[in-house]
């Protein structure tokens, strides 16, 4: 999910954020409109573009960034959760690794 070959980038002197691409199947008979959310409380996705809908038995890709701000990140490689949800229905968790600065 994380964006090949892509650094951190600092946003003002408060956060940073990552580069991600996304690609969701959606294996059932409806369209599915798609939303992503952080498992912490803290940090922001910020889509690229119109938010995804998956159509029936297809496909949604699309590249997002998400945005943690410094005082949460530990150093250089950061383990997080996103949860993928249609319809306010959790439907997947993915782990991906979030950039940092060495500290």
């Amino acid at each position: 999910m994380r964006a090949s070959g892509s650094l951190y980038q600092k946003v003002e002197d408060h956060s940073y954020s990552n580069l991600y691409n996304y690609h969701v199947i959606n294996k059932t008979s409806e369209e599915l409109p798609i939303t992503f959310k952080l498992e912490t409380a803290y940090g922001e996705i910020k889509l690229i573009g119109n938010p995804p809908i998956a159509p029936k038995n297809g496909e949604a890709e699309g590249v997002l960034f998400i945005q943690l701000p410094k005082e949460n990140i530990d150093g250089r490689k950061n383990k997080i959760k996103v949860e993928v949800y249609t319809d306010n229905e959790l439907v997947d968790e993915v782990y991906t690794n979030f950039y940092g600065p060495v500290k």
